[in-house]
Order: structure tokens, then C-alpha cells, then sequence
């Protein structure tokens, strides 16, 4: 077997092995926060947790897929995107906080304006290791990956249901989600070696947005229309329908990320 045939069978087994472990630990703790929160709860979180893949899909704005088959990178592309990255992370932070009250009085939920400021900040934390995943995956180490995705879920799952048996209610959902981005940021950062240099250029960018455009326009149409359906309950009926809904969807996703995502 050849070199990159053994490294891409083993990145494949770390990453559906982390995926099942990753999954396992996420099911277990959604059972348990499920005991403790009310399908209410559960559902103003999901009503603020559809702008996630959004910005996601506008952090990475593609550039992810176009340096991972790029058959070399440089470190000034590297650089430019990293900048970019922060820009539009702190940029989604800003209009998500500033849109937090029109969203509340859109759904009629007063207590959603509070959540979704709280909930901003993940945009603007998560953008701070998006190079750092790229160069793993480009060097097939799916196994770094794993097990600090499996570490963070655990530690993030154990703070989030600590608070939710204190009493925070909903707010335990938030800030287990902002503890999961932050502990990520935090590991990529002191396992990599990677550091970026006080360079951008626009140039840069240009070099690979011919192919990232591409997958970035698919990618948030994909986005938008995957997450209609919890606009629309959100709107139309209860929280609490939202919530029950959410639980179950949730489901559907964990079984798809199972068997197609490595």
C-alpha cells in the first residue's frame, strides 16, 4: 500500500471513529440536558442556532475547499485568509448583536434578544482557527482533529448541563456552545505550530476566490434552505413545538453525519 493510501486510510478511520465517539458523547449529554430543560428552552436555542451554518458558510466564505486542493499554499495566502477570517467573524458578531432585538420582535419573544447577543460572540471565537483546521486537513492528520473535537465536546457537554442543574436555563445551551469555541480556538492554537505574520493582501485572496466563490455560493444556498424549515415553525407555531422538533431533527442529522460525512 502506498504512502498516501495508508495516510488516507488512517485519516478515515480517525475521522469516523472521532465522528461515532463525537456523536456518542453529543447523544449522551443531549439526553440528559433534554431531562433537565424544557422543550421551550430548547427551542428559542434553536431559533438562534440557524444562524450558525450561515456564518459558518460566510467565515469560511470557501476559502476552506480551495486551499485544501490547492496542491501548494503559500504562507502569504495563509496570512490574507486568517485576517479575512477575523474581519467577517467579528463583522457576523456585530450584525448578529445589533439584530438580536428586530429578531426577537419578529419571533415576539422578548428573552431572545438577550440570548442571541450572548450567542454572537461563537461567530467571532470560531474564526480564530479556521487555518489551523485547513492545514490538518490538507496533511490528512485527522487524528489531532478527533480528539480535540471529542475532548471539547465532553468538557463544553459537562459545563453545559453544570449549568443547567444550577438553574440557568436556556443560557446553559449558550454558553455551552461559546465554552465549546473557545476550548477549540484554545487547543488549535497551543497543539499547532502554525502563527500568522502582520501581512494581507487582497492579491492573495484573488488567487483562490475564483474556486472558493463557487463552493461558497453552494454552500449558502445549501445553508438557507436546510434551515427554512426552523424559521418557519419558529414563526408560525410555539417554542415548544420548535424545541420537541429540534430534538428530533436532531436525530435525522446525527444518523446522515454517521454514515456519509467521512
Amino acid at each position: 500500500m502506498s504512502s498516501l493510501k495508508k495516510r488516507s486510510f488512517s485519516a478515515f478511520i480517525w475521522d469516523f471513529f472521532g465522528r461515532i465517539s463525537l456523536q456518542l458523547v453529543g447523544f449522551i449529554i443531549s439526553v440528559i440536558l433534554s431531562r433537565i430543560l424544557s422543550p421551550s428552552e430548547f427551542g428559542l436555542i434553536a431559533l438562534v442556532l440557524v444562524f450558525t451554518p450561515i456564518a459558518q458558510t460566510f467565515i469560511d466564505a470557501g476559502f476552506g475547499a480551495a486551499l485544501i486542493q490547492r496542491q501548494t499554499v503559500s504562507k502569504d495566502i495563509y496570512d490574507s485568509v486568517f485576517y479575512l477570517n477575523i474581519f467577517i467573524g467579528f463583522s457576523l458578531t456585530t450584525l448578529l448583536f445589533i439584530c438580536a432585538k428586530p429578531i426577537a420582535e419578529f419571533y415576539k419573544i422578548s428573552e431572545l434578544e438577550e440570548i442571541a447577543k450572548l450567542f454572537s460572540l461563537v461567530f467571532v471565537i470560531s474564526s480564530f482557527n479556521v487555518i489551523q483546521k485547513i492545514r490538518y486537513t490538507r496533511s490528512l492528520n485527522f487524528k489531532i482533529q478527533s480528539k480535540i473535537s471529542l475532548t471539547v465536546s465532553i468538557v463544553s457537554g459537562s459545563i453545559g448541563v453544570g449549568m443547567a442543574l444550577n438553574g440557568y436555563g436556556v443560557k446553559a445551551l449558550v454558553f455551552q456552545k461559546i465554552t465549546s469555541s473557545s476550548l477549540d480556538v484554545a487547543f488549535y492554537w497551543i497543539i499547532s505550530k502554525w502563527r500568522p505574520r502582520r501581512r494581507f493582501s487582497i492579491g492573495d485572496i484573488k488567487t483562490v476566490w475564483s474556486y472558493s466563490s463557487m463552493d461558497f455560493i453552494d454552500r449558502i444556498i445549501t445553508s438557507i434552505y436546510s434551515k427554512l424549515d426552523i424559521i418557519i415553525i419558529g414563526k408560525v407555531l410555539s417554542p415548544v413545538t420548535l424545541g420537541l422538533y429540534s430534538r428530533a431533527l436532531s436525530l435525522d442529522v446525527m444518523v446522515n453525519n454517521l454514515t456519509s460525512s467521512s
